[in-house]
């Protein structure tokens, strides 16, 4: 039998060892909750849009460390702050039906995820002009027809010029090669990225501004617009100005993001139709369905002269000016 001191001394054991135990016992962790938000499932795009993802997720034992996100099984993409979003860009995508999957992770490793169907349908890259108003035409010296719009008592070019050659019939010189473009002293143009099936008939061309001072580069009878013109077409920095020059909606401007002026300041009240061409820096082909920028006929300095911008973040126009090399859309406005 034993003796009452060893039992006493067992029980103190005992309870030290549950005593550990107990203070070491880790709690189960409970996974994260996440869901896709936007868009809904099933919703239907146009190729070619970007397709903004957005996630709730929270932890209600922890935090949530990352957000995965998927396209097709193939991972594209992680975001650990919020708000929990990923730009999906649609571009060459095959129609029909895509699978968006998302996995929240929190900060102990575990996981839930969500996942939601979308259908991709064949674009429709007709230029959305304002059907309220009438438009005329002009045709430059190759054929290409362009839409024109009356605006602030002046006759502007409704599309961004594509034309290859000057109003004598001379062709421009067609530049393709970065180093070639940014060290040219005379005139040239190219298509965004090089690709003129892709981007000649919305976009329009990409032109140093050489080709401008030419004074040739739009049809007889028109010509490349000044500072003053632009001005009076665009009034720089003027709240949603910008917005009434913009053609509507997304099929070719960028929705705007979180921050941005609404979509719907986007109005083409002007009929101007602006389209976000893009342009070619020292860095190469940037921006296009981003923002547009529209050269000026005036000269800022030996080497710069003017444009005029529009972002899709925004419903008001800029006016700067930039170095002659660089590659950006035209508008040819109608002598008076």
């Amino acid at each position: 039998m034993k003796s009452k001191a060893y039992i006493d001394f067992i029980t103190l054991i005992m309870g030290i060892v549950l005593l550990f135990m107990n203070s070491c016992r880790k709690e189960e962790n409970n996974a994260p909750d996440g869901q896709i938000v936007s868009p809904a499932n099933g919703t239907e795009f146009e190729q070619e849009v970007i397709v903004t993802i957005s996630v709730e997720a929270d932890d209600k034992d922890g935090s949530i460390t990352a957000v995965r996100f998927f396209i097709d099984d193939s991972y594209v993409g992680t975001s650990e702050t919020k708000p929990y979003t990923y730009k999906w860009d649609t571009t060459d995508k095959t129609t029909g039906n895509h699978i968006i999957k998302i996995i929240a992770v929190d900060d102990e490793g575990s996981t839930t995820s969500c996942e939601i169907s979308i259908v991709l349908k064949t674009r429709n890259i007709a230029i959305i002009f304002n059907p309220d108003l009438s438009y005329g035409s002009v045709t430059d010296i190759e054929g290409n027809i362009y839409k024109t719009i009356d605006y602030e008592n002046r006759t502007w070019m409704a599309e961004n010029l594509k034309t290859t050659k000057y109003n004598d019939g001379t062709p421009i010189t067609w530049e393709s090669g970065f180093a070639a473009w940014i060290n040219r002293t005379t005139p040239a143009y190219c298509w965004y990225e090089n690709n003129e099936i892709k981007y000649k008939d919305i976009y329009g061309a990409l032109y140093n501004w050489f080709t401008v001072d030419t004074k040739k580069l739009c049809p007889t009878g028109w010509h490349v617009p000044d500072d003053s013109e632009w001005y009076y077409a665009a009034y720089f920095n003027v709240d949603v100005l910008g917005g009434r020059l913009k053609e509507t909606g997304t099929r070719h401007w960028a929705p705007p993001e979180s921050y941005g002026d609404p979509i719907e300041l986007s109005t083409n009240e002007s009929g101007f139709t602006a389209l976000p061409g893009g342009w070619r820096n020292y860095d190469g082909f940037v921006s296009v369905k981003l923002a547009g920028k529209w050269w000026s006929s005036t000269s800022h300095s030996e080497s710069s002269a003017g444009y005029v911008s529009l972002d899709h973040n925004y419903s008001y126009s800029e006016g700067n000016f930039t170095d002659f090399q660089m590659g950006l859309s035209v508008r040819c406005i109608k002598d008076n």
